[in-house]
């Protein structure tokens, strides 16, 4: 895989960034349900292959910082 579509798919899984400001302390993120994220129930928690999903975009941003 080209090293260009391996960038691209990495950004493609976190969320943009429109607003950051320090003074009042917020910071105005993109709404990822609609590319269809949700929120698990932190009651239950994940399970395997969540965690897996999880650790793997971890990997990734660890490798391209």
């Amino acid at each position: 895989m080209a090293i260009e579509l391996i960038i691209l798919n990495f950004f493609e899984i976190f969320h943009r960034c429109y607003a950051v400001n320090k003074e009042k302390a917020y910071l105005i993120f993109e709404d990822l349900t609609d590319k269809g994220f949700r929120n698990v129930d932190r009651r239950v928690g994940l399970n395997i292959s969540h965690y897996k999903l999880v650790l793997s975009a971890l990997a990734k941003y660890h490798a391209a910082t």
